[in-house]
């Protein structure tokens, strides 16, 4: 159980200042706690206005399986930001990590986080084609358990990873930078503040990965950040090398997006039902590819 409130603390010698109080229970919600903070922690580093700034995590001294996760408080109003703004900041984020870069470590992060419910793996991989092949496989885990098995996944399973993802992310490989990403930035983990209507994010899992990844969940109709943010992101970022690939791309990240949210609402198909026919559709693209690629090896 995760609970979230406002906190007033009061002093003689200052006025009241509010915090940001979030708790959850048992182990799983000291790994979410402590993801949580060291996530915003990474954030605020690069970018300060793009988070409220976090301040601590911990243990209750009167309660041992209680954590909490504390940052300042930004009164929001609960609008989701204007492209414009919204995507300016993002893009300065990504931007200012991938000119400080990841330490030389790769991709990943220095702790497991926390998506949902769901444990993530992110340790550290020079190489993007191989962080994200292992994350795809995790999340396929996760939703298998929660589902129960696919036939259907299960035949697709070893074309996307043998055939989809070296195709789409084998060219990165060269021409990337490692890039400081939210990891969850969906509409419903952004406001605006209604002090001075700055868009601000929060409930990150970040990681260092491909700057593109990010957008992997505005894909999804049932999200509000949709083409005119995309739009509006590459106007700051330049898509990708080869561009042509973009939305093959996109529609791959995404598939790790239904696989979480499958994994997460055991009671709706409906997910699944999507992460396949995406599988397929980039399955029955790109398996010409593979047949090309084998044909040129044999030559050689």
């Amino acid at each position: 159980m995760v609970r979230a409130s406002g906190l007033e603390l009061t002093s003689s010698r200052t006025e009241p200042k509010k915090y940001f109080l979030k708790i959850a229970e048992g182990d799983g919600g000291k790994n979410m706690m402590e993801g949580e903070y060291e996530s915003q922690c990474a954030l605020y580093e690069v970018n300060p206005s793009f988070v409220p700034k976090p301040l601590a995590w911990g243990t209750y001294v009167s309660d041992r399986n209680t954590h909490f996760f504390l940052s300042d408080f930004v009164e929001m109003t609960g609008d989701i930001p204007t492209a414009g703004k919204f995507c300016a900041k993002l893009a300065t984020l990504h931007m200012k990590s991938m000119e400080q870069g990841s330490g030389g470590k790769g991709f990943g992060f220095d702790i497991s986080t926390t998506q949902g419910s769901i444990p993530l793996n992110n340790d550290w991989d020079p190489s993007w084609e191989s962080f994200f092949s292992k994350a795809m496989k995790h999340m396929m885990e996760a939703e298998e358990k929660t589902q129960g098995p696919s036939t259907e996944i299960q035949e697709l399973k070893k074309p996307l990873l043998d055939i989809v993802i070296p195709r789409l992310l084998g060219p990165l490989e060269k021409t990337i930078k490692p890039c400081l990403v939210h990891g969850d930035l969906w509409h419903g983990n952004t406001s605006v503040s209604a002090e001075n209507n700055e868009p601000y994010a929060f409930d990150s899992c970040v990681l260092w990965a491909h700057n593109e990844y990010e957008m992997g969940i505005w894909r999804a109709g049932r999200y509000k950040f949709g083409r005119p943010y995309l739009r509006e992101y590459h106007r700051y970022v330049p898509v990708s090398q080869p561009e042509a690939d973009w939305d093959d791309r996109n529609a791959l990240y995404g598939i790790r997006v239904d696989l979480l949210c499958s994994a997460l609402y055991g009671s709706n198909q409906r997910f699944r039902e999507l992460a396949i026919d995406e599988m397929r559709r980039l399955v029955e693209k790109h398996k010409v590819w593979d047949s090309g690629s084998q044909l040129q090896t044999i030559s050689q």
